[in-house]
């Protein structure tokens, strides 16, 4: 029987309101009075929002008159929300997915960024200034662009945990700490994520990791490593006290300002290290070779791992981080899909509050896509179920006023499906976004 996505995501929102003060911004004064938008209607109605304009959005989930407010009684009562009620409701909802797939025992994460252009807002923490000065003297617009890290269910396809900042690696090791029960934990990331603070780190964390590393600008023991296959165990002695001492007792030397900058020249690059002065990093290499779908050519690659030999060989680490680009799809699916492009405010608040929704219900049409199986075709042809369409649908069920049964819902998603075409791809070409504006959204 297939789970009623709706009642478990409702309930999870009934969990964060049943205490709203911890989420309001005056405790014990916001949503006391009975209103058209209680905090439960507000969340709800938030979670469910697309890319149409404000009033569409509120008529459409709320078609009768007699409960339907206007676009400036929503604000002014969205105003009184916390964006941490959201994250703690994606916290919420995580926690009810039971039976989740594992590999040989481990929950398999992937940790990468992305950028979302928002609505120019000068006054907005994320806005970037163009410096560039236009033929009739003025400055040209700058841009809003929120950076977000995110900690991403790779078999499950469920957002974990997402935090703002524009450091990768600090939000990186933010979302490691941030894991629940690590001890049964694969972390996987790209090769802007390699280094040995990031390293110590994975090691510490108390779970298993993965990280893509760079073949030059790297650790001086993988870019000596030769152009064959190699799987070998590496330990690097690091410490933060001169170089003097580092000459004598056979210490790598990690540049560390803390204050010191003036010991340093300019042109000292500093490391972040966020341990002890004197460190024995351990981890295990592995170097193999690929085919680069960019170029069509065999490269090299390199993975530093802790993972056990003798139950992950190479050929099934080369298997482990190809199960990372599923981030990447994820993004994408996130974006268009969902609709994380749409955003209906300038203000950052509101902003944060709509991407945590949109993160809630990537995660809920996920597991309704996860309840669908794939068919395959007399010829041979797997077809699977159409996530756009799950989306789409998902929300329309998952109106206030909608009481299908989840039968019918997913009976539904189920008429829309695509061909899974597997190994096919095509170059990827980079060029700027911008913002959805409101004067361009569809009516």
């Amino acid at each position: 029987m297939k789970k009623d996505i709706k009642i478990i995501l409702n309930n999870s929102i009934k969990a964060i309101t049943s205490d709203i003060d911890k989420y309001s911004e005056h405790p014990g004064k916001d949503f006391t009075r009975e209103r058209k938008l209680p905090a439960y209607t507000i969340i709800q109605f938030i979670l469910n929002m697309e890319g149409n304009t404000l009033n569409a959005e509120i008529y459409n989930n709320f078609p009768l008159s007699r409960v339907r407010m206007s676009a400036s009684a929503f604000v002014q009562q969205r105003d009184k929300l916390k964006p941490q009620a959201f994250k703690a409701l994606l916290h919420e909802f995580n926690a009810t997915l039971t039976d989740t797939k594992t590999m040989k025992g481990l929950r398999v994460y992937a940790i990468d960024g992305s950028d979302f252009c928002t609505p120019l807002n000068k006054d907005s923490q994320w806005y970037i200034p163009n410096h560039y000065i236009r033929k009739d003297g003025q400055e040209a617009k700058g841009t809003c662009l929120f950076h977000g890290n995110f900690l991403y269910d790779l078999l499950n396809k469920q957002y974990m945990d997402v935090n703002e900042t524009r450091d990768e690696r600090d939000g990186a090791i933010r979302l490691i700490e941030g894991i629940q029960h690590p001890i049964n934990a694969l972390v996987i990331m790209d090769r802007g994520y390699s280094g040995f603070n990031m390293i110590e780190h994975c090691n510490r964390y108390g779970g298993y990791y993965v990280i893509r590393s760079p073949l030059t600008n790297t650790i001086k023991e993988i870019s000596e490593l030769p152009d064959q296959p190699c799987d070998m165990d590496i330990e690097v002695k690091v410490s933060t006290r001169s170089q003097q001492f580092c000459d004598i007792y056979g210490y790598r030397k990690i540049n560390v300002h803390k204050g010191r900058k003036e010991e340093y020249s300019d042109k000292t690059s500093a490391s972040q290290w966020d341990f002890e002065e004197k460190c024995l990093i351990k981890f295990r290499v592995c170097k193999f070779m690929i085919n680069d779908p960019d170029t069509d050519k065999d490269v090299w690659e390199v993975l530093i791992t802790n993972l056990p030999r003798g139950k992950f060989t190479l050929k099934g680490l080369k298997r482990i981080y190809w199960l990372r680009w599923g981030i990447e799809t994820s993004f994408r699916e996130l974006k268009y899909a969902v609709g994380a492009i749409n955003f209906h405010s300038k203000k950052d608040k509101f902003i944060l509050q709509e991407l945590y929704a949109h993160l809630i219900m990537f995660n809920a049409a996920s597991r309704a896509a996860a309840a669908i199986p794939a068919t395959n075709s007399d010829k041979g042809w797997t077809y699977a179920v159409d996530f756009k369409m799950v989306v789409h649908i998902f929300r329309i069920y998952f109106r206030s006023f909608n009481k299908a049964p989840p039968d019918e819902m997913y009976a539904d998603m189920t008429r829309y499906r695509h061909m899974i075409k597997d190994g096919r791809h095509s170059m990827r070409l980079l060029k700027p976004k911008s913002a959805v504006y409101f004067t361009y959204r569809v009516a």
